[in-house]
């Protein structure tokens, strides 16, 4: 197994878990029950720190189809475009995410600014 595989595995979970979180902490907005936020909000922390492994293993992704004879580079670049975007976005909701657990524990509710700037960054990286 080598860096290709692990991104091909890894790519998974920002793609998957940013839609599962985003539902989670929708659902959790809609029935007004920090539970399933919280839950959220862990996913999505999760999620984060999933983001960068999965960008960083891209490019020995990228060096193990260069060889092949269907290689197009600006289809790989524009690969790689979307992937910084969605490390920055996911990286946000994650940070957003781990301040709501925060306050969650500080204050035994999430604030309503941080759950929707969350909510938010969450869409854009799911976008």
């Amino acid at each position: 197994m080598n860096l290709a595989h692990v991104h091909i595995v890894l790519n998974h979970v920002p793609s998957l878990g940013s839609i599962a979180g985003l539902l989670l902490l929708a659902a959790g907005i809609y029935k007004k029950n920090e539970g399933i936020k919280q839950f959220a909000y862990a996913v999505l922390v999760l999620v984060a720190m999933a983001v960068l492994p999965t960008y960083i293993s891209g490019a020995e992704a990228q060096r193990s189809v260069e060889k092949n004879p269907s290689y197009s580079a600006g289809l790989v670049q524009l690969h790689q475009n979307s992937a910084m975007i969605t490390l920055l976005c996911m990286t946000a909701a994650g940070m957003f995410a781990w301040f709501g657990i925060w306050e969650y524990r500080r204050h035994s509710r999430s604030g309503s600014l941080v759950t929707m700037a969350t909510l938010i960054a969450t869409m854009a990286a799911s976008g």
